[in-house]
């Protein structure tokens, strides 16, 4: 009697797991928006992801920037509606673009995730080149993070501007940080219930 009773209780996590759908989320966006923080912090916000001994504090800015070597991921539980979801970091230098297609296959939506401190008509064109890309090519749900407005004097008439030059409703546009963590978790709300 007790042999099976250890079986079925070795068993129960097993059986949630399999349970457990996966859904595959992309992080895109220019080169140096802040995805990487963006990913772990998100990663860390819901699965309470402890930091390892000799790894960048996520509070601090880092003065120097690593770019990520064409992808990365992370993985978010969401224990309440058993459901898992699988971040997708694509590098966003132009030599990665081209991978892009390979990557985004079964991706279900997208976080654009874009650096509020650089808000030049060159940067903005390339985040708008993305945007109508995920148009055309995936016909995605997606959000757009206006990273680092901790940093920036980001108001209602820029976000205004923004959401007009990218030609997005401006809901759409949350301003967030990923070292602070602001908005990180409403942006994931945000684009499951547009999913």
């Amino acid at each position: 009697m007790s042999f099976t009773t250890e079986i079925k209780t070795v068993n129960k996590p097993t059986k949630l797991l399999n349970r457990m759908s996966v859904t595959k989320l992309l992080l895109m966006g220019p080169a140096n928006a802040g995805k990487t923080v963006f990913g772990k912090k998100i990663e860390a916000a819901f699965n309470g992801v402890k930091k390892k001994k000799n790894t960048a504090n996520l509070d601090t800015i880092c003065e120097s920037y690593i770019p990520t070597p064409g992808i990365d991921f992370y993985r978010v539980f969401m224990q309440d509606d058993s459901q898992s979801y699988m971040l997708w970091e694509l590098g966003g230098q132009t030599h990665y673009q081209p991978l892009w297609s390979i990557w985004w296959k079964g991706a279900k939506g997208v976080f654009v995730v874009i650096d509020s401190t650089v808000m030049t008509e060159s940067y903005l064109a390339k985040v708008r080149d993305i945007i109508e890309l995920i148009h055309d090519a995936l016909s995605l749900p997606f959000v757009v993070c206006l990273n680092k407005i901790d940093l920036s004097n980001c108001n209602t008439k820029v976000l205004e501007n923004i959401s007009e030059y990218l030609d997005i409703e401006e809901d759409k546009i949350i301003p967030c940080s990923a070292v602070t963590g602001l908005n990180v978790r409403n942006a994931l709300y945000y684009l499951l219930e547009i999913i």
